[in-house]
């Protein structure tokens, strides 16, 4: 089924939350599917039944040409556009006589107007199309949206993203998915279709995952204060007083004030972009807002309502691993990673955060894919996060935009227009598909020949005009790894990796062009940024020697003054100087440094944020008036796996477990869920002497190392003492 030459209609455009209703006649049992778009959300109901627990439907994407942006500096990119529609088998929901499909619809992104930056960004007003097939054979028929279609207003009378919810409760009719419903119902007018193409989500939906007990804090002024007990995506549901008429509002945050007594609005956006759900109150009612989710672990309550729970939302993806250590730090760490993951990743978009930009940056994403590839049941949502990246490259240039779909928001061309590289080829490694690097070779090729349009003395120097030129970020007292330095970085890590996309493609690519750049580039990063009488880049500061050593610079001096500089101090680095240094720590024979850095105490530090009361990872080190729950330090939780444990991929479907055994670590055991099935792993030290188990499911080809020598797999487990 689609929704092809299928009418698009909708209510008074005024109204940014309508009731649409298509009243038909079927047969109970006859078999019933549907293929349906909302724009921007919609739930569906039949016969006043909820059809799925999916929310926030459909995803997220770029839905079509817009004119007149108001963005923080100038783009004028061609970009492809794209709408999802969702199917679903209705026949257990059909009655005999007249059946009634219910749509209530919300704004999402496709009608966004309110932020405290960039504006301008949304598309049209809430619109519906849909095709309803109805019995088999002789006897089936269609009922699509048309001029059938009645709609009246719902009794939510706002709903924005960034700003929250607003609902009058004697605006509710119970009934309006029922037959014979009263109400003053009105006909529909015929609207535009969208300009994308419209395409089936195959990528998981956002549902509610899990429930929070929240503990009350206490009364301050009119309010009471609750706390859910950790940082979270999601909404609070509550229970009104049956009292008459009255306002219930709810505000929300991640932090408390210094006293604790007050909540801290500064990290969500402040009273600029304020977090908030309200509820005109006839009575005693369920609270709950339908088409926004927050980020935030506290909450303050005004008006006579009692919370019943806190729901988290996120994209529905199960966790396929697990880690635990006698280290609490790295313990934290994993956790704190997979619950910022559950609260970023939402409507097929990996985003930054979950409450004040909510954007599907690029950089932020990328850094983090292949731990959550690692970690989670994720690759169908990185599929449809990979082809919004592919769609946001503009056609003519090869610019890869900061955030996919494109919404604005700052960044770099390596960090995050390399998105359109690492994403695929840490999909293509995750799930063995050869034909996801097939449709990405384009797409990395012609963002190559940007970066080398944009470079000059073989250095990328610059992105657009009058925009954004990033290289790290939120690096520890300012970025000081000068931009052409990281971006340079970016295109010699991904030519290289052009040798290998031509082998698993088994292509005629001619790779002359693209060595003699990277020859020229790696001259000029040693001419520009390499002292020869120390061995040092940049100063070895903020990882620049790790950057300079991952792409085959630098000399014996490099690794070296690399390792005497991060063994006995903290990070410095920022969101690509900490993902780079560790791995390249652990990948030369450094693992007690990279060990060191990953545990270290004190400010700055990840255990820092533990002892601060994290629940999830940070924006900076500092945190307080940033978001208290980023994804884009939270890469490096791989390495958990990859090198504590010691999991890991030589070629695609190929494992090698080799785990560096680095002092402070006694006990330590965890797992991965493979295509092919589960690696575990077991390090005991306790003994002295260290003691390795391994496991493997049978199809799982795998081999063990330890300490340069192989070990046979008997059995499918192993355990190796030392």
């Amino acid at each position: 089924m689609d929704l092809q030459n299928v009418q698009w209609v909708q209510a008074d455009p005024a109204c940014s939350s309508p009731l649409l209703r298509r009243v038909f006649s079927a047969r109970a049992g006859e078999r019933a599917r549907i293929a349906i778009c909302g724009l921007g959300y919609f739930e569906l109901y039949l016969n006043g039944r909820l059809v799925s627990p999916d929310l926030l439907n459909p995803v997220w994407s770029n839905y079509e040409p817009r004119p007149g942006r108001r963005l923080l500096y100038p783009i004028d990119d061609e970009m492809a556009c794209r709408v999802y529609f969702r199917e679903y088998d209705l026949t257990e929901f059909l009655c005999d006589g007249d059946n009634v499909l219910g749509v209530w619809l919300g704004n999402g992104w496709y009608n966004q107007r309110e932020r405290n930056v960039e504006g301008d960004l949304w598309y049209g007003t809430p619109k519906l199309a849909f095709r309803l097939a109805l019995g088999e054979g002789e006897a089936a028929r269609t009922v699509e949206s048309d001029a059938a279609v009645e709609w009246m207003p719902s009794f939510i009378t706002y709903n924005n993203l960034y700003f929250g919810e607003k609902q009058d409760f004697r605006l509710e009719t119970p009934d309006w998915s029922l037959p014979g419903a009263a109400g003053d119902w009105q006909p529909v007018t015929p609207a535009a279709a969208p300009d994308g193409a419209l395409e089936k989500q195959t990528c998981p939906p956002d549902r509610v995952l899990r429930t929070l007990i929240p503990r009350c804090l206490g009364r301050h002024g009119e309010a009471m204060l609750y706390d859910a007990g950790e940082v979270i995506s999601g909404r609070v549901v509550l229970q009104s007083a049956d009292r008459g008429e009255q306002t219930v509002s709810v505000r929300f945050a991640e932090v408390r004030d210094e006293d604790g007594n007050l909540l801290y609005f500064s990290s969500g956006g402040a009273d600029g972009q304020m977090q908030a759900d309200e509820f005109y109150c006839t009575g005693a009612h369920v609270l709950r807002p339908h088409f926004v989710w927050h980020g935030f672990r506290y909450f303050e309550v005004f008006g006579d309502a009692t919370p019943i729970c806190c729901e988290c939302i996120g994209a529905d993806m199960a966790v396929t691993s697990d880690f635990t250590s006698d280290n609490e730090t790295l313990n934290w760490l994993y956790d704190a990673f997979l619950r910022t993951l559950e609260g970023c990743l939402h409507g097929g978009v990996s985003t930054d955060s979950s409450n004040r930009e909510r954007l599907g940056y690029t950089g932020d994403g990328q850094l983090t894919t292949e731990a959550a590839l690692l970690m989670t049941d994720s690759a169908a949502f990185y599929r449809k996060w990979m082809q919004d990246i592919f769609d946001c490259q503009d056609r003519k240039t090869g610019h890869v935009q900061h955030t996919a779909p494109f919404y604005g928001g700052g960044g770099g061309p390596g960090c995050w227009g390399g998105a359109v590289v690492v994403v695929p080829w840490a999909l293509y490694r995750q799930t063995g598909d050869v034909e996801i690097l097939r449709q990405a070779l384009p797409h990395i090729l012609a963002y190559l020949r940007y970066l080398v349009s944009r470079s000059e003395d073989g250095l990328v120097v610059r992105e657009e005009e009058g925009g954004w030129c990033l290289g790290d970020w939120c690096c520890f007292e300012g970025e000081k790894l000068p931009p052409p330095f990281v971006n340079t970085y970016y295109f010699l890590r991904f030519v290289d990796l052009l040798p290998e996309i031509r082998r698993v493609l088994g292509v005629q690519l001619d790779l002359t062009e693209w060595e003699a750049c990277a020859a020229a580039s790696r001259e000029s990063m040693v001419r520009h940024f390499f002292d020869p009488a120390t061995g040092d880049f940049v100063g070895n500061v903020q990882g620049a020697n790790a950057l300079a050593l991952d792409v085959g610079l630098g000399d014996r001096r490099t690794l070296e003054n690399l390792n005497e500089r991060y063994r006995a101090r903290n990070l410095d680095t920022g969101i690509v100087g900490t993902d780079v240094l560790l791995r390249v720590l652990f990948e030369r024979g450094c693992a007690d440094t990279a060990f060191h850095l990953l545990t270290a105490k004190g400010y700055p530090s990840f255990d820092h944020w533990r002892e601060c009361g994290a629940t999830t990872l940070w924006e900076n080190w500092a945190g307080r008036d940033c978001s208290h729950a980023h994804q884009m330090f939270g890469g490096v939780t791989r390495y958990l796996f990859q090198y504590l444990l010691g999991i890991r991929q030589e070629e695609t479907g190929h494992y090698l477990v080799s785990p560096c055994l680095v002092e402070g670590l006694r006990h330590v055991r965890g797992h991965i869920t493979t295509p092919d099935g589960v690696i575990a792993v077991s390090i005991d030290r306790a003994g002295g002497n260290p003691r390795v188990q391994v496991r493997a499911d049978a199809g799982v080809d795998v081999r063990v190392v330890l300490e340069g020598k192989e070990y046979p797999i008997l059995s499918r487990c192993q355990t190796i003492c030392l």
